[in-house]
Order: C-alpha cells, then structure tokens, then sequence
C-alpha cells in the first residue's frame, strides 16, 4: 500500500495555506478572484455577478454578460 496519495494531498493543502498567507500578508491577493481563497467558490462568484448584474439593472445601465467556457 502507498502512502503517495496522502502525502501529496497534505503537500498541497500546506503548500495553498502557505501561499495563500503570503499573498495576504503582502496584499497581492485580487479582489475578484474566487480561486483558491477561504470561504469562496464558485457560488459565491455567481452570486456576485448576479449581484452587479442586478444592481446595474436597477441602475438604469445596459448589461451584456458573455461567457466563455474552454
């Protein structure tokens, strides 16, 4: 039995962790980005778009969402 799998699953949970500090500490963290932060997924993107959206509705402003998925 191989233990690879385990190790590379903390490895990389210490490595994002790790990552994740710096960008934090060093205020290089995006404020957008979704990807690889605590407490954000993919919901929480869709609802701030869906979000923007509405509010520029409201607005009066024109809206055109255009996606891409490669």
């Amino acid at each position: 039995m191989s233990n690879l799998k385990m190790i590379s699953k903390v490895t990389e949970k210490v490595a994002g962790t790790r990552l994740n500090h710096y960008l934090e500490v060093n205020n290089l963290s995006e404020l957008y980005l979704s990807a690889y932060k605590i407490n954000h997924s993919c919901e929480t993107a869709l609802l701030r778009v869906q979000n923007d959206i509405l509010f520029a509705l409201d607005s009066n402003k024109c809206v055109v969402l255009l996606t891409l998925d490669l």
